[in-house]
């Protein structure tokens, strides 16, 4: 998209050795102590994940856990990303896939919207 600016790891290869695991976003803190990082990475997708899930109360629960794993990938995707407004990236996915499902889109159209950037 013309009106992101990125840093150098934002990108998600999917299949690599050098994947970033959407779970594992950071390398392990020595002794399970978590990072800063990765601690304010964890509260916002938190906090995305409040923001989408009333909306797709109306899927099962497996279908909802496929949108909520494409939050994921799609929120470590674009973490780095910013619009020119400045604003997180991630608001542009979360607002498609807030449309659809007011459509009550399936599932597979609802992880289409959160991913649909996320190979830029």
């Amino acid at each position: 998209a013309s009106d992101v600016t990125q840093g150098n790891d934002s990108a998600l290869c999917v299949g690599s050795a050098a994947t970033t695991n959407a779970t594992e976003p950071h390398p392990p803190a020595a002794h399970g102590v978590k990072s800063a990082a990765e601690r304010i990475d964890r509260a916002l997708l938190q906090r995305y994940a409040a923001e989408l899930m009333p909306a797709i109360q109306y899927l099962s629960d497996s279908d909802a856990l496929k949108v909520r794993e494409a939050l994921t990938i799609a929120f470590f995707a674009h973490r780095r990303q910013r619009r020119k407004s400045g604003e997180p990236y991630i608001t542009h996915p979360l607002a498609v896939t807030q449309l659809l499902a007011k459509l009550r889109m399936d599932a597979e159209s609802l992880v289409a919207g959160l991913l649909h950037d996320t190979v830029e």
